[in-house]
């Protein structure tokens, strides 16, 4: 009989959570309509784990976060056979069904603004993705790691175009200056809304390029920075309507970024932070 209340018990708290729960959307690729409006979601909106989505292809996909468990990707999730179309052909799905949960990267931030350098160019790029918020980012490298003047650098070797390049990246006393318009070409930049080179090796040179160290592989990002700040200011509402504190939602939003993106420069991001969440959270 305990066994059974206690069953009984959990399936009543399940069922209230899944009563409260929504999903607030972040970002949407694609169109997805909710049929219970009959409107495409859009960023800012809450739909419930029990509305009903239609898809307009099996690609079109949104960033969620529940107001209980965490940060979602949500795309239709096909089961082939199985697979539910309307007369028109169009996929359905309920919304609790289409939710596949972000994991945490566990990245941290190891520098602090306007303090340290970086001693480690592998620990800062990383070898998959890393995003340069904006056109253009300045990082100050250790001296003594990576010395930077006229036979002394870092060169970025890359293919574009069906082209090799290698290119020594412009500095500024230990500054190194990474510029989106040195790297890539006037094509791409008009054609691609965030522009990205793949498997760009990155080399340290020595005695004018005579001798040369790999240092690691990655691929390179110019992201929008109007679209974050605009993510970011979907994401800051939502959280104030859960009662975080300024300070938490700064922690969040940093957490957000290093789990759903990947690595990027931590003061830029931090920056970039702190003056959205300075709109909603004046001193």
């Amino acid at each position: 009989m305990r066994t059974l209340t206690l069953l009984v018990t959990a399936f009543l708290l399940f069922s209230f959570q899944q009563a409260k729960e929504f999903y607030h959307i972040i970002k949407v690729d694609g169109t997805i309509v909710n049929t219970a409006t009959g409107k495409p979601i859009a960023p800012g909106d809450n739909i419930k784990p029990n509305d009903q989505l239609k898809f307009n292809s099996p690609y079109a996909s949104a960033l969620v976060i529940s107001n209980t468990r965490g940060k979602f990707t949500l795309k239709y999730q096909s089961t082939e056979s199985k697979d539910l179309f309307n007369d028109n052909k169009e996929l359905l799905a309920m919304a609790n069904t289409t939710v596949t949960p972000i994991g945490s990267r566990g990245m941290l931030a190891t520098r602090g603004i306007g303090i340290s350098e970086v001693k480690d160019l592998k620990s800062y790029f990383g070898t998959e993705n890393f995003y340069v918020i904006g056109k253009s980012l300045s990082v100050k490298l250790n001296k003594n790691a990576y010395p930077l003047n006229d036979k002394q650098g870092i060169i970025f070797a890359y293919s574009q175009n069906d082209k090799e390049q290698a290119k020594k990246i412009g500095f500024s006393n230990q500054y190194l200056k990474i510029e989106e318009s040195d790297l890539i070409s006037g094509k791409m930049m008009k054609d691609t809304a965030e522009p990205v080179l793949k498997d760009i090796k990155v080399y340290k040179i020595d005695n004018g390029g005579k001798k040369s160290e790999s240092l690691t592989q990655m691929n390179l990002v110019f992201m929008n920075d109007q679209k974050l700040k605009d993510e970011f200011d979907v994401i800051i509402p939502f959280l104030k309507d859960q009662k975080l504190e300024r300070f938490k939602v700064i922690d969040y939003l940093k957490s957000y970024f290093y789990d759903v993106y990947g690595r990027t420069d931590p003061d830029v991001l931090f920056i970039t932070i702190n003056k959205e969440v300075a709109k909603y959270f004046p001193q």
